[in-house]
């Protein structure tokens, strides 16, 4: 009898058991995605089914769906869909992935994760899934405004996604978040990536546009997934992860004007690797272990529903959507996606992330996304509660907020203050992350290579951080103050008390879409309490400010509408 190699006896019992697992969870509305964790379930080591697939065998076939799915979102990526998704998109995502990976790093250092382990749960837990979102839509038959705006932002996600895979797989090389190795390795990762994506921005687009020009499907197909292969296995060999090349290699394709063509091609690959992806992941979870792990499942659960939902919400407000399209954006969003996976199991292969994280984060995946389709439900009552709960005053100048925001693609000169802010925002970081090194290793050095005692050390190196800081985060407001008279019109000479408040949500929202990612990435290096402070004074200002402005926007329009004035006014 002719054996079968084992390779293929555990390709056909994977996608097999995927096949009728995923159909289940169609039939009864789940997402897909729960389809293909419990098929990894069934073919386990972990769970008595007599359907055992061997792991390491699935592990390869997962690399490819990895591989396949960062090249097809690089294919997805380009500057010119970033730019029709407008600055509303960019605002909202930068709100919200900062908050969610501030947030999510704190909450896993106060469950006990080390500070690598804590950046890479904050990253997994900040990113949407773009699968389970794109199939509610469908079932739902959402083609509107609201779809344009949950598709836009998660292109910004998916930006910063790979972003933090970068990052993140650079610190995980060097072992640890801290110290000069990881400053050096980070080094490396930028050189990688200039050297990589310039050589390849010269060769790769015109390569792919001769072998397109030959007309044949077959050749562009087998050329475009023989470069993603290439790069992700070069980004493998100087120690990073492969997802980082594949997205790369899908960047280039895309510079080249035929992504169209490729991704038409490579979708049926990527739909089947991605599938072996998820029921790897299933494999690896032991669901007896899950009960001990309840604590960081709630907590990850409930702060990914409850601050994805306040900070979709508000962003969104903030760049001038009304307030249920915001409303719907927070509730569609509130759930963690495949990236969250990627993230953790790169982490897991770099050995920077112990294993036990990877359950977690697909039982906060599963929870949310059941919880997802709920949330819209309660989409529109919850819009009107909420709207009920503001003041004839507030919903005026909301109203008004929104007529006269129109935020639309910056013009040349507008957007070299936007990459002003960038480069000021990146050196902020710099700055943060040098301070804080500088203070861990550089005062010993001091101390020992000179006569200045440690106080006089540690103020020579904090006042200068200090002083550096300042100067960006000028920068900084005044950029934001620059864009913000571009958007609403040069302030008038005595501006009234709608238009000051107007001006000032706007530079709200533009500071947090700077500050909260800044915070994100050095966040690692900074102490847990001086953030959790930073925050707090932050917060407590801005919304000092804000109310300051709302009352004097309430005087002003209750001396114009008497019909504004609360019973206790009347009576007076």
């Amino acid at each position: 009898m002719h054996t079968l190699p084992p390779l293929l006896v555990d390709l056909a019992m994977v996608l097999g058991v995927a096949a009728l697992t995923s159909l289940l969870c169609q039939k009864l509305h789940l997402p897909v995605v729960m389809g293909y964790l419990l098929a990894g379930l069934v073919v386990g080591p972990h769970v008595p089914i007599p359907l055992a697939a061997d792991a390491a065998n699935v592990k390869v076939l997962a690399e490819l769906g990895v591989i396949f799915l960062l090249f097809s979102i690089g294919l997805e990526f380009n500057r010119e869909k970033l730019k029709r998704s407008g600055p509303t998109a960019v605002v909202v995502g930068f709100i919200e992935v900062g908050a969610l990976a501030i947030l999510g790093y704190l909450a896993a250092q106060l469950l006990g994760f080390t500070r690598l382990e804590s950046a890479f749960a904050g990253a997994a837990l900040s990113i949407s899934s773009t699968m389970i979102i794109s199939k509610l839509f469908d079932e739902r038959g959402e083609r509107g405004p609201l779809r344009e705006l949950v598709f836009a932002v998660l292109v910004t996600e998916d930006l910063l996604a790979i972003l933090m895979l970068a990052l993140l797989s650079g610190a995980a090389a060097a072992g640890s978040l801290s110290g000069p190795q990881t400053a050096l390795t980070l080094g490396r990762l930028a050189l990688f990536l200039v050297a990589l994506i310039g050589v390849g921005g010269l060769l790769v687009p015109r390569f792919i546009r001769w072998v397109d020009d030959l007309g044949r499907p077959e050749s562009l197909l087998v050329a475009s997934v023989g470069l993603c292969f290439t790069l992700a296995l070069l980004a493998a060999h100087f120690g990073y992860s492969v997802a980082l090349g594949a997205f790369i290699a899908g960047v280039l394709v895309a510079e080249s004007g035929r992504a169209e063509q490729v991704d038409h091609l490579v979708l049926p690959l990527r739909d089947l690797f991605a599938a072996i992806f998820f029921v790897a992941v299933g494999m690896m979870i032991d669901p007896r272990v899950l009960p001990a792990l309840w604590k960081p499942i709630l907590v990850f659960s409930l702060l990914v529903v409850a601050a994805k939902l306040l900070a979709v919400s508000i962003g969104s407000a903030l760049a001038g959507q009304p307030l249920r399209r915001a409303l719907g954006a927070g509730l569609v969003m509130t759930q963690v996606g495949e990236f969250g996976f990627i993230l953790v199991t790169a982490g897991v292969d770099l050995g920077a992330v112990r294993p036990t994280l990877l359950p977690v984060m697909v039982a906060v995946c599963v929870v949310t996304s059941l919880a997802t389709p709920a949330l819209m439900n309660a989409g529109a009552p919850m819009a009107r509660w909420v709207d009920g709960r503001f003041s004839p005053t507030f919903r005026s100048f909301s109203g008004a907020y929104r007529e006269n925001l129109g935020l639309a693609p910056l013009g040349s000169q507008l957007r070299g203050q936007v990459r002003g802010i960038v480069v000021e925002a990146l050196g902020l970081d710099v700055v943060l992350v040098g301070a804080s090194l500088a203070l861990d290793h550089g005062v010993g050095w001091i101390e020992a290579h000179s006569r200045i005692g440690h106080t006089l050390a540690v103020g020579i190196i904090g006042g200068s951080a200090v002083l550096l800081i300042l100067v960006l985060l000028l920068g900084i407001l005044q950029r934001t103050r620059i864009l913000v008279d571009a958007i609403l019109g040069p302030p008038p000479g005595e501006p009234s008390a709608v238009d000051r408040l107007r001006r000032r949500v706007l530079r709200l929202g533009l500071r947090l879409g700077v500050g909260l990612p800044v915070l994100a990435l050095a966040q690692p290096f900074l102490p847990r309490l001086s953030l959790v402070a930073l925050l707090g004074v932050l917060a407590v200002v801005a919304l000092g400010l804000l109310r300051r402005d709302l009352g004097e926007v309430r005087e002003s329009m209750v001396a114009r509408y008497p019909w504004m004035r609360g019973p206790e006014e009347q009576d007076k």
